[in-house]
C-alpha cells in the first residue's frame, strides 16, 4: 500500500512539472506602421508547433516555458523573438525587393495565396474601390478588373448597370455573375444598396472553375464582397463628405444649317414651317421670325432664326450628388451610417438612399462568431415618361429653357400655345408624369465557426434578405382651353 501511494505521488509530481513546462502566449502581429498583419504564421522555434493569426493579426499558441516564437508572413522579413510572460506583440518589417502578395477569398470564403490557385481571381481593396468616392459599388469597380464589363443601362439618379464577366455565355438566359455578401448569396442588385465605405475587399472569381462550389448559380463567375468587422487598435470615428456635380456634355449630332420645315419649293429649297418639328426648312439667316400661333390677346412668339448650340442642352440641369458618411469602429465591431442624396440632370428627378450597418465578430479560442445586419431606405421620384424624344425633335434655333413654365397659361410654354403642333413641350411631359418609390432592404446574417484542427474548420451560416417596394405612378390632368380646341379644329 505504501508503494502504491508513493507511485501516485510521483505521477502527480510529474504531471505538475509537465503542466508547468508549457504556457499559452497570446498577442498581435503588426507591421512597422502599426497595422495588423493578417494570416501570419506563428511557430514555436525549432518545433512543428504553429498557428496562423486571424484577419486582425491576433494569435494564441501554447509553447514550452523557454520556447521562442518565430513570425513570418508573405512580403515581410521573418523574425524570431523571446517571449517573457504570456503576451507578445511583434512588428514585422516589409522585405526590400519583395513583391506584396495578397490573400484572396475563394469559393465559400476560403482564403488562400494567389500562387496556390489554379484559376484567375482578382482582389480589390477598399482604398482602391473608394478612391473616386463612387455613389455605388459597381461604379467603383469600373475599369479595375480585367474581364469585368460594367455597362451603364440608365444614367439617371439610379445609375443602373449591367455586369458581365468574360463575355456573354447565353443568348436567352442569365449572363450576370453571382453576388456573395459575407459568404451568403444575395441578388446582384443588392450591390447598389451597399455603402462602399463599409467594404473591406472584393474578390472577383472569374469563370465556372473558380466558382464551381456554387454550382450552376456561379457559372458566370462570382463577386465576393467582404464587409469590415472593426479595428484591432484604438476605436476610430470616421466622418466623410463627397459632393459631385454632373452635366450633360453633348447630345447626338444634329445638322446646324436648316430650321423647321418638311417640304421644298419648285427650286428645291426648303420651305420654313413655324409649326413643324422636322428640320428640312430653309437655311438659317439670323432674321426674327414668328413661330407657332399667337396668344389669345394677339401676342406673337418671335425667335431669331439662327442655330443655338445650347438650345436643346439648356433643357437639362446640373445634377448634384451629396454623400455624407459616419462610422464608429472599435475592437470586433463596426457601426456606420451613410446618406446619399442624388438629384439628376433631368429636373425634378431625385433619389435618396440611407444605409445603416452593424457588423460584429469575435473569437473565443477555437470558437468564432460573426453577426451583421444592414438596412437601406431608398426614396425616389423620377419622370415615368422620357421627354428625350421631344428634346431631339426640337429645332436647333429654339432655346428650350424659355418654355419651362408651362403651368402659366398666359405664356407660350403652356400646352395650349406651344409652337410645335406635332410634339409636346418636354417640360410638360417630365413634370406631369411621375413615378415615386419607397424601398426598404434588410439583410441579416449570423455565422458560427469551430476550428476542429489546423486543417479543418466547421462553419454554420444563416442569412435573410427582405425587401419591400411601394410604387406609385401619377399623371397630372390637363384640360385644354377653348382657344386650343378651336385651333385644333
Amino acid at each position: 500500500m505504501r508503494k502504491i501511494a508513493s507511485l501516485l505521488t510521483m505521477l502527480m509530481l510529474f504531471s505538475v512539472l509537465a503542466f508547468a513546462q508549457t504556457r499559452t502566449v497570446t498577442g498581435t502581429v503588426r507591421d512597422n506602421q502599426g497595422n495588423p498583419v493578417p494570416f501570419a504564421t506563428v511557430t514555436e522555434a525549432g518545433t512543428q508547433n504553429a498557428v496562423t493569426s486571424d484577419a486582425n493579426g491576433n494569435f494564441s499558441i501554447s509553447i514550452s516555458q523557454n520556447g521562442r516564437l518565430a513570425f513570418s508572413a508573405t512580403g515581410y522579413n521573418a523574425q524570431t523573438v523571446s517571449v517573457s510572460g504570456n503576451t507578445a506583440t511583434v512588428s514585422l518589417v516589409r522585405g526590400e525587393g519583395q513583391l506584396e502578395e495578397v490573400v484572396v477569398t475563394t469559393a465559400l470564403g476560403v482564403r488562400k495565396q494567389p500562387r496556390e490557385l489554379g484559376y484567375s481571381v482578382a482582389k480589390i481593396e477598399n482604398k482602391e474601390l473608394t478612391r473616386a468616392t463612387p455613389v455605388n459599388v459597381q461604379n467603383g469597380l469600373t475599369g479595375k478588373v480585367s474581364g469585368l464589363n460594367i455597362s451603364t443601362t440608365n444614367n439617371s439618379v439610379f445609375g443602373d448597370t449591367r455586369i458581365t464577366l468574360r463575355g456573354i455565355r447565353s443568348l436567352t438566359g442569365n449572363n450576370q455573375p453571382l453576388l456573395v455578401l459575407d459568404g451568403s448569396p444575395v441578388p446582384l442588385n443588392q450591390l447598389s444598396r451597399l455603402n462602399p465605405n463599409d467594404i473591406d475587399d472584393i474578390t472577383i472569381l472569374k469563370g465556372a472553375s473558380a466558382a464551381a462550389l456554387y454550382g450552376p448559380d456561379g457559372v458566370n463567375g462570382v463577386i465576393f464582397v467582404k464587409t469590415k468587422r472593426g479595428t484591432a487598435g484604438a476605436p476610430q470615428i470616421t466622418v466623410s463628405n463627397a459632393t459631385q456635380f454632373e452635366n450633360v456634355l453633348f447630345l447626338p449630332k444634329f445638322q446646324t444649317q436648316f430650321g423647321s420645315g418638311s417640304s421644298v419649293d419648285a427650286s428645291g429649297n426648303g420651305v420654313f414651317d413655324p409649326f413643324e418639328n422636322q428640320q428640312y426648312g430653309d437655311a438659317y439667316d439670323g432674321e426674327i421670325r414668328e413661330i407657332g400661333r399667337p396668344l389669345p390677346n394677339g401676342t406673337k412668339n418671335m425667335e431669331q432664326y439662327s442655330y443655338k448650340p445650347n438650345g436643346r442642352l439648356n433643357f437639362f440641369e446640373t445634377g448634384v450628388t451629396v454623400q455624407n458618411s459616419i462610422s464608429y469602429a472599435a475592437k470586433n465591431f463596426l457601426l456606420s451610417v451613410q446618406d446619399a442624396n442624388i438629384t439628376g440632370t433631368l429636373g425634378g428627378d431625385k433619389n435618396r438612399r440611407t444605409t445603416f450597418r452593424f457588423n460584429s465578430g469575435n473569437e473565443y479560442g477555437r470558437f468564432k462568431t460573426n453577426f451583421n445586419i444592414s438596412y437601406t431606405k431608398q426614396k425616389s421620384n423620377v419622370a415615368s415618361v422620357s421627354p428625350y424624344w421631344e428634346v431631339f425633335n426640337t429645332a436647333g434655333y429654339i432655346d428650350l429653357s424659355k418654355y419651362k413654365n408651362w403651368r402659366d397659361d398666359s405664356s407660350f410654354a403652356s400646352p395650349n400655345h406651344y409652337y410645335n403642333e406635332y410634339y409636346q413641350n418636354p417640360y410638360f411631359i417630365k413634370d406631369r408624369t411621375r413615378s415615386t418609390e419607397n424601398r426598404d432592404d434588410l439583410f441579416a446574417q449570423a455565422e458560427l465557426g469551430l476550428k476542429v484542427a489546423s486543417w479543418l474548420n466547421l462553419t454554420y451560416r444563416a442569412s435573410t434578405n427582405f425587401r419591400s417596394n411601394d410604387y406609385k405612378n401619377t399623371g397630372e390632368a390637363f384640360t385644354f382651353s377653348n382657344y386650343a380646341h378651336n385651333i385644333s379644329h
